[in-house]
């Protein structure tokens, strides 16, 4: 358990500085969730970071929330944001009452995670009936992971940031339905980086996101069911 809730050195670690010149990828992020996203009421970022996406979903939503657990991070973001609550909390215990939001993000954090099933079970408890819940997750349909049937450290990245990899069906619970799911990472690449003031190219790999399966990030999108759910989520792998 103590591993699971293990907390890497967030303020020496400047996540912004991974997204430079990286402008082809941002913009085929935010066409896709663009896509699963109907104007709502509340909505959870988790590990939210610099704001890069926060600010880009506060125009779909009347309440946004953004949870992560770096000041550095979260005095990045402030600039970024308008009306964006941010609250500073490591994410297996989210801050929030029982049902309380209409849609929760979860992307580029999850291979963080030692036990991603202790944020599923508090994204169950904070998210309403019928939430739309999206993550995103490393593919790995090729490669030497790709026989994986658990979450597995594989790695670290820098200041202690841990690297897991888990089979995509792995984040499918009992209260999660799985209704689409896209790739993008074409461009993710030195030669998107070159490239990158072409941004037009993040047209190329969403038009091609069904083929999810040949893309490096995997989106995933699921509606909240309750109904007939163990309170306890005792059928949790």
């Amino acid at each position: 358990m103590a591993e699971a809730l293990a907390i890497p050195d967030y303020e020496r670690y400047d996540y912004s500085r991974e997204w430079e010149n990286k402008q082809i990828e941002d913009l085929a992020e935010k066409r896709i969730l663009a896509s699963w996203v109907k104007p709502s009421g509340a909505c959870l970022e988790l590990g939210g970071g610099f704001g890069r996406l926060t600010s880009f979903l506060e125009p779909y939503f009347s309440r946004v929330v953004m949870v992560d657990f770096s000041r550095a991070n979260i005095q990045k973001a402030s600039r970024r944001i308008k009306i964006t609550e941010i609250v500073r909390s490591e994410i297996h215990e989210i801050p929030f009452k029982d049902e309380t939001f209409d849609y929760i993000f979860m992307i580029r954090v999850v291979h963080h995670l030692a036990d991603p099933l202790i944020v599923l079970k508090e994204i169950r408890r904070v998210a309403k009936q019928g939430a739309t819940v999206i993550i995103s997750a490393p593919n790995l349909t090729f490669g030497k992971y790709h026989r994986l049937r658990s979450n597995t450290l594989v790695g670290e990245g820098k200041c202690g940031h841990k690297i897991y990899a888990a089979p995509l069906k792995y984040y499918s619970t009992e209260f999660l339905k799985e209704e689409a799911r896209l790739g993008t990472g074409m461009f993710e690449n030195s030669i998107g980086i070159k490239l990158h003031r072409f941004t037009f190219l993040h047209l190329a790999d969403v038009l091609i996101s069904p083929l999810w399966y040949l893309k490096p990030n995997i989106f995933m999108k699921y509606t909240v069911s309750k109904n007939g759910s163990n309170p306890d989520l005792m059928n949790f792998r």
